[in-house]
């Protein structure tokens, strides 16, 4: 008798054993690659005001009902932004590609307001996509921006006895869904296909990156 309940307790165990081996090989073979780091919980953005380089106000509201990819730097960077602003013009045509995926708009926050006039914003940024969207706003406004997305710029002399200055500044995209609020990051080293695929499965459709969001 104790020998037949021993046996049992046995196969249990290897059931137990085979099964969850079972589950975690499933599960691990469908777990999908994160390109991007994704908030578990949305983060809204509270007002603020900008003006794009049509001279129109740009403010929380201007989000809703898009899908947006934020970008901050200065037309006069001579590395990251035009390499960055490249790469989002390849990831629209990437997203274009694929059936039925909303295209979002392209915001690129200058935050040399000094420099950057909105004719020159406008011309800078159109030469990389002709509906790219360029927005600046005074210092306090920039701040209290780029803060509510983690972003950190500073102004950086490039010899003391000189005005010339540069800009030193990340290099992360932003993802704003069409609430108004923070989905996701896109942070370096940046790739088009991987930004354009989570992108898609952002917003639910079939693609192997970021979770669904509404």
């Amino acid at each position: 008798m104790k020998k037949a309940i021993y046996t049992v307790v046995i196969a249990l165990l290897l059931v137990l054993i085979f099964g969850t081996l079972y589950v975690f090989r499933k599960e691990a073979a469908v777990t999908p690659e994160i390109h991007g780091v994704v908030l578990d919980n949305p983060k809204p953005l509270v007002t603020f005001a900008l003006k794009d380089m049509n001279g129109k106000s740009f403010t929380d509201q201007s989000f809703l009902g898009h899908w947006s990819l934020v970008f901050f730097g200065f037309t006069s960077c001579p590395d990251i932004c035009p390499t960055t602003l490249s790469l989002l013009n390849q990831v629209m045509d990437l997203v274009y590609a694929k059936p039925g995926v909303p295209m979002p708009q392209v915001i690129f926050v200058s935050v040399d307001p000094e420099r950057d006039t909105p004719e020159k914003l406008k011309q800078y940024v159109t030469h990389f996509n002709p509906n790219f969207l360029g927005v600046t706003g005074n210092h306090d406004q920039l701040t209290d921006f780029s803060r509510q997305l983690g972003v950190v710029y500073e102004k950086v002399s490039l010899d003391k006895n000189s005005p010339d200055y540069t800009i030193d500044h990340g290099g992360s995209i932003a993802l704003i869904n069409r609430r108004g609020a923070i989905q996701a990051y896109f942070t370096p080293p940046l790739d088009a296909q991987h930004i354009a695929d989570d992108y898609a499965a952002t917003l639910g459709y079939a693609s192997p990156c970021l979770p669904p969001a509404n």
